[in-house]
């Protein structure tokens, strides 16, 4: 069917069909026509669970499109938010003065400055969550929600809070549009939705999938069969064919091992472009870790390793460079399963098995459906291969029963753990959202939670239990069966952290010492801060640390043959980690002493920051003024990695902490004496294009 034929009716929104047209999209898949049939542009809730790259997008962008028509404004969630970035440049591209796209992926605790003005806002779930308890204007005025990768319902830590911006969705009289390629139970979750279904396993590009095992790639079509030596042999095969490979493997350990190694036999022929990124990668980081150093030697032979381990701009440099054919094989873990469009014509999957808590396990078949939907994507290639390689006969009947054949695991609440409710409810009445108990179990009734386990009595016990809690806590107010927050309660929904989390900074408060080891400490023994694994090597210097330190601490130490005593010296870790970095200790060091790669000590210094501001908000509503003031100095020190004496210099542009120590050395010690240096002497310590930007700022 042609898109201007099927958009007939209506043309109001030619205008934005015009720009889809113009990048060579004339005709709809039988997906996209099935969904114009069933009348979702005429306002109803849809659930789009078709095939990967099957175009559910385009049914978001024309969903979208019929919105702004209607004078009002549309928000695309995504469950990441490097998706959240790639949506918004392909949307501000598109939509160049058409429409007016905003990107809300930053702080918590605001909401970006014009964000009002925009007609589209792409947005990350926890993000758009912390929108809503901000109460964010623009929220009144959206007449469409887009729900990226719905399937993210079925994970523990973030499907409970997708959950409940659905239902609070739902409150608003606003349209749903959502995608998802892996559900298991469509059926239920179109109806929790009230929702139109269109189900689909149409793909535009063929897809051949196959096992393989013993020197031999069995597909599906017995004729496709073709022999192969090892993984490397495979990617040999097809980048022989002027194509690109992703492997997908189960460590970031595993992923560098990998890299490396098939860098080194591909043998690829080094060129310009190969060293241009390679320098690129380098520089990422002021100073190039051990990581930087082999993901640098890898590139030079075409292979790069991707992983939460390495920081945004590296991520981002690797997969341009594979889009553009410079890059011929990545090998990652899971992060590039979800969403992000790349040209792989095959995907091998080395590792069908990953350690869960229940030791080594098989990875879940929504995983590997996710998986598989990297390869052969529209617009890049006309054909596909997925492979997933098997090391025993066990390993090759499960592949192929199991996984070649299954249908994606059915969608079931997460929202039922207390942590979770807890979390949540603090929110719903800190906005006004429920002014009682009933009001409370009746909102969450109408969560998939709800829908599905169906027990009102059950879950009114839970919520009473927990309306208790966070009233003795004394975040909000309960009268009768009336519930008001407190204005302590407000605070800790807007900083969106969890409730256990405040009783903890508000305890220790208590027993406050200015001590900045403290306070690292405290900040890592709360749940958004992920802890380092304690190894048994680390018992004799790290215990040795605690004996030196133990006094200065807030939390005093369990008893070792407590349960507590694990989570208590894992954040100990953690926080001496944190107080290396701001006394100057350099990355290297850092990520060589704790086994950290620079991405997740980002990830580490950007949620110590979070709690330690958290704790300074806190310090505030309760009136002690040094403990505020002093944290403020604490978050700063996060920010830059320095002792207190540079915190002057750091906040000058282009200084960090490297030069900041070098000018305090060279006597000068604060913005006042860099005002009324020398610039010839400044030239000597920073370089005379830096001294220059430094001296042209003032």
């Amino acid at each position: 069917m042609k898109l201007a034929d099927a958009l007939r009716d209506y043309p109001e929104i030619k205008k934005y069909a015009d720009r889809i047209v113009k990048e060579g999209i004339t005709s709809l898949y039988p997906p996209q026509a099935q969904a114009l049939k069933i009348g979702y542009l005429k306002g109803k809730n849809l659930l789009m669970c078709t095939s990967t790259s099957s175009g559910k997008t385009l049914i978001a962008e024309l969903g979208i499109a019929k919105a702004l028509c209607k004078g009002g404004k549309a928000v695309y969630l995504c469950p990441l938010k490097s998706l959240a970035v790639e949506k918004y440049k392909t949307f501000s591209k598109r939509y160049n003065g058409l429409v007016k796209v905003g990107l809300s992926i930053g702080d918590y605790d605001k909401v970006e400055k014009g964000l009002n003005d925009k007609d589209l806002i792409i947005t990350s779930y926890e993000k758009f969550d912390s929108l809503l308890r901000h109460k964010a204007p623009f929220v009144k005025d959206l007449r469409l929600a887009v729900i990226d990768e719905i399937h993210v319902l079925n994970d523990l830590s973030r499907g409970p809070t997708l959950e409940v911006i659905i239902a609070r969705l739902k409150e608003l009289n606003l349209q749903l549009i959502a995608l998802s390629a892996t559900i298991g139970n469509p059926r239920e979750l179109a109806l929790w939705l009230n929702a139109e279904l269109v189900v689909s396993d149409f793909r535009p590009v063929r897809l051949y999938e196959g096992v393989y095992y013993d020197g031999i790639v069995n597909f599906k079509i017995p004729e496709r069969e073709y022999r192969a030596s090892d993984l490397y042999d495979l990617c040999r095969r097809t980048i022989n064919k002027n194509k690109q490979v992703i492997v997908f493997v189960n460590t970031r350990r595993s992923a560098e091992a990998e890299a490396e190694r098939l860098s080194k036999r591909l043998g690829l022929l080094k060129c310009e472009e190969l060293y241009e990124l390679r320098d690129k990668v380098l520089n990422a980081l002021s100073t190039p870790t051990r990581q930087c150093k082999r993901l640098g030697e890898c590139i030079l032979g075409g292979v790069a390793f991707n992983h939460a381990g390495l920081v945004n701009e590296q991520k981002e440099l690797i997969e341009d460079a594979f889009r553009q054919g410079i890059i011929k094989v990545i090998v990652c873990t899971t992060v590039l399963a979800y969403g992000v469009s790349l040209p792989a014509y095959q995907v091998i999957l080395r590792d069908l098995r990953r350690y869960t808590t229940n030791g080594l396990d098989y990875i879940p078949v929504s995983e590997w459906l996710q998986i598989k939907g990297r390869a052969g994507r529209a617009g890049y290639d006309s054909e596909g291969e997925s492979i997933i390689i098997t090391k025993s006969m066990l390993d090759y009947e499960t592949a192929v029963n199991n996984y070649l054949e299954a249908q994606p695991e059915e969608i079931v609440s997460k929202l039922g753990a207390d942590p979770m409710l807890r979390f949540h409810a603090l929110s719903l009445v800190s906005e006004g959202s429920v002014l009682n108990i009933k009001d409370l179990v009746a909102f969450f009734k109408k969560t998939l939670h709800g829908m599905q386990y169906g027990s009102t009595l059950y879950l009114q016990e839970k919520l009473l239990s927990i309306v208790d809690e966070l009233a003795e806590w004394g975040f909000i107010k309960k009268v009768d069966d009336k519930l008001a927050p407190t204005k302590l309660g407000i605070r800790i929904s807007e900083l969106y952290i969890d409730p256990l989390s405040a009783k903890k900074i508000i305890d220790a408060l208590k027993n406050c010492k200015l001590n900045a080891l403290a306070f690292l400490h405290l900040v890592s023994m709360t749940s958004e801060v992920p802890c380092l694994s304690f190894k048994r090597e680390d018992y004799e210097w790290v215990l040795e640390e605690l004996a030196l330190n133990e006094d200065a601490l807030m939390i005093r130490t369990p008893n070792p043959f407590n349960y507590e005593y694990e989570g208590f010296i894992k954040a100990f870790k953690t926080a001496l980690l944190f107080n290396d970095w701001i006394c100057e200790h350099t990355e290297d060091d850092i990520l060589e002493k704790y086994n950290v790669p620079p991405g997740m000590l980002r990830v580490l210094l950007k949620n110590a920051e979070w709690m330690t501001y958290s704790c300074s908000e806190i310090a505030r509503l309760l009136g002690i003024k040094e403990t505020n003031s002093y944290l403020k100095g604490l978050i700063l020190r996060l920010r830059y990695g320095v002792r207190e004496d540079l915190l002057s210099l750091v906040s000058i542009k282009g200084i960090g902490r490297v030069r900041a120590r070098k000018l305090f050395k060279a006597g000068y010690k604060n913005m006042a004496e860099l005002k009324n240096a020398d610039k010839q002497k400044l030239a000597r310590i920073l370089g005379e294009k830096i001294a220059e930007r430094i001296i042209s700022s003032f």
